[in-house]
């Protein structure tokens, strides 16, 4: 089996306090990974060529754009079906999860969906960015902009697992709320509001909210405060920023309003949040 040595996910362990581990690697046609499991979570993103992978005995078809996520509890190979397979990896301890995707991702057996373009390419960059990340330094302890990659990544999963999931078992249409959620990452930092991106997802504003908090089961703002504020952490973790320059980038008009969101989001102020996480002095970007 040919594979890349930027990743052994072997190495994943909260003992070692690598929680994760990420890479983009290639394989050869006609080899195989032999049936096994493990103590960590891995989703694999199909980046070029097929495969089939099998499952707890069930065996599954993947190609360009699918991704995946293997629990903890699932045996599983896989065989390259074709030449030059390319996977981005993502490898992930039940400790590594974020308290509030939990229950989300727990709740999970073995799941798979088959992305869209512009799906596969937010993701697919998302997952580019983790690397890199995770080449500067694997541990989320001292690389807060890789704790923050990991859990855009993840919640990106939850929500492209959930739109599938309920396009499968129900009669409605459920592509609004995923140009919802694509228009609010690639948006957050400006002054969007719930009739922008009720009007991206073709929807009359007051229905939008109620369908976006069923879906969500969180309602808009409280979705989009919680995405600004986590890249507001990795702005305070990682540079000298200013407070009021770190609140224009996300989204806040004021500094103080900032503050009073980010401390509803994280439990504390911006600044208690950057004495607790600098590990010596950033530099300004």
């Amino acid at each position: 089996m040919k594979r890349n040595k930027d990743i052994d996910l072997a190495y994943i362990s909260d003992e070692n306090d690598i929680s994760v581990g990420v890479g983009i690697n290639s394989f050869d046609r006609n080899r195989k990974i032999t049936y096994h499991r493990h103590d960590y979570y891995e989703m694999e993103l199909i980046v070029e060529g097929e495969i089939t992978h099998t499952v707890n005995d069930k065996q599954y078809k993947a190609k360009r754009g699918d991704v995946y996520l293997v629990t903890v509890a699932d045996f599983h190979s896989i065989n390259f079906d074709t030449d030059d397979v390319k996977m981005a990896s993502l490898g992930f301890t039940p400790q590594a999860i974020p308290t509030y995707l939990a229950d989300k991702v727990m709740a999970l057996d073995f799941s798979s969906v088959s992305l869209d373009v512009n799906q596969f390419k937010t993701i697919y960059r998302e997952l580019e960015f983790l690397k890199q990340q995770y080449e500067k330094s694997p541990k989320m302890s001292e690389n807060d902009l890789l704790r923050i990659s990991f859990e855009k990544t993840l919640l990106l999963f939850l929500d492209y697992i959930s739109l599938s999931g309920k396009q499968k078992n129900t009669s409605g249409n459920l592509r609004p709320l995923q140009k919802a959620l694509d228009f609010m990452h690639k948006n957050y930092a400006s002054q969007i509001t719930l009739e922008q991106t009720a009007a991206e997802a073709e929807m009359v504003p007051t229905y939008f909210s109620r369908y976006f908090k069923q879906n969500m089961n969180m309602r808009f703002m409280q979705y989009l405060n919680r995405l600004r504020c986590n890249v507001a952490a990795a702005f305070l973790s990682s540079t000298s920023l200013s407070m009021e320059e770190i609140a224009l980038r996300t989204g806040y008009m004021t500094a103080s309003y900032f503050s009073k969101v980010f401390r509803s989001v994280h439990g504390m102020s911006p600044l208690e949040y950057r004495q607790k996480t600098s590990k010596n002095k950033p530099t300004g970007v």
